[in-house]
């Protein structure tokens, strides 16, 4: 195995003059699909360790949400058709039951801490489209042997993370918080958030749903994106020197009364579909001007799954360089596998550094980097007991 490390041909992305970042909020309907899809995956993995006493081979990567239909106004709101979240993907266990109750116990518990305003018995449909897995697949998956990747894949990785990247996270996870949410209870937990950066001019603009039950008149309304508006500004301050705009549901027509109302606190409830993969990348950011892949990791079999694993250890390989390197200023990193090779041996690692001296930073760098890889194998323990953000 091979480890290149070079230096990169872009400078660090603070000092581009165009920057795009989005991310979607837990209550998204993408950002639903990727939870159902892995938190139905880590409550296999326990399942198959009490069962099985190992891990099995099995990839529930897959999950569509189908938007439903409501009716809503200032004050109130109902559900008049319900979501329908439907899971798929291939998974062994000791009988088809067992598969059908992993999906409804593990869903409805954690929509129940997601989606608080969600009637869980009216207001969706959860569906399960779990088979057993091909037998060529069935068969790399060796689970008390050295992993052999299940697919030729890649994964990305880069560190640090922009100024304008630290907002857009923080601004939604803020927004999200339960500290939040008590002082005002009208914010819904379906928030998106797209920064955009030209030379020191920040826009930050969200998409937030609001509760119409929380929220019983225009004026209310408004008192609360401007409190959370401000909210956004004082967090940027934090992180930023530049000049920050920031403004919250831009297609609200106060003349029409046009608003962001949801009965639920997600814009799934009328009409906004989901799927795994349309969201966050692994780092928890969409990030155009940044090495990006559109492997959706939620799901996938953290024991041999490529797609997975090597985008949460080019993650790592970077966030140590950059934390632990003198001198180097940002990381990307690459890893790509080979169906059938060991995951621990990637077919290509090519490490791309801003660096005052690359010469003496090269030697650090492929020492992380094999570090990393020597621990894949044990890297689904850490996914298992949710170290890592997925999505």
């Amino acid at each position: 195995m091979q480890i290149l490390v070079n230096q990169s041909p872009l400078p660090p992305m603070d000092a581009q003059p165009v920057e795009f970042v989005e991310r979607k909020g837990v209550g998204h309907p993408d950002t639903l699909c990727d939870k159902g899809a892995e938190e139905l995956s880590i409550a296999l993995m326990h399942y198959y360790q009490r069962e099985f006493g190992a891990l099995r081979h099995y990839n529930v990567d897959k999950a569509l949400l189908v938007g439903g239909t409501a009716e809503v106004a200032f004050g109130h709101g109902r559900l008049t058709r319900p979501i329908e979240l439907i899971l798929c993907g291939r998974a062994s266990a000791r009988n088809e039951a067992d598969i059908e109750d992993l999906v409804q116990n593990t869903t409805r518990q954690w929509l129940a801490q997601d989606l608080p305003h969600l009637d869980l018995d009216h207001d969706i449909v959860i569906s399960s489209r779990i088979r057993p897995g091909s037998v060529d697949l069935v068969g790399v998956f060796q689970a008390d042997e050295r992993p052999l990747a299940n697919d030729t894949s890649f994964g990305v990785g880069y560190a640090p993370y922009s100024e304008l990247e630290k907002i857009v996270l923080l601004t939604e996870q803020t927004l999200n918080s339960p500290k939040t949410k008590a002082r005002l209870p009208a914010l819904g937990q379906d928030i998106k958030v797209m920064g955009v950066r030209y030379g020191e001019e920040i826009l930050i603009t969200i998409a937030a749903a609001f509760v119409a039950r929380h929220t019983p008149d225009a004026e209310s309304y408004l008192e609360t994106k401007r409190a959370a508006e401000e909210t956004v500004r004082g967090l940027a301050a934090t992180l930023t020197h530049r000049s920050v705009q920031v403004q919250m549901n831009t297609a609200d027509r106060v003349e029409e009364n046009l608003f962001f109302l949801t009965a639920t606190g997600t814009s799934a409830e009328h009409g906004d579909d989901g799927q795994v993969g349309r969201g966050n990348r692994p780092n928890g950011l969409i990030t155009p001007h940044r090495c990006m892949t559109l492997e959706a990791a939620a799901g996938k079999n953290p024991r041999n799954h490529v797609g997975k694993i090597y985008s949460i250890a080019a993650q790592q390989i970077a966030d140590q360089i950059a934390e632990s390197v003198a001198g180097v200023r940002n990381v990307q990193v690459y890893l790509v596998s080979q169906i059938g090779r060991p995951i621990d041996t990637p077919a290509a690692v090519d490490i791309q550094l801003v660096a005052d001296d690359l010469e003496a930073a090269r030697g650090d760098a492929t020492c992380i980097a094999q570090q990393v890889l020597a621990q894949l194998s044990n890297l689904w323990q850490g996914v298992m007991r949710r170290e890592f953000s997925l999505y």
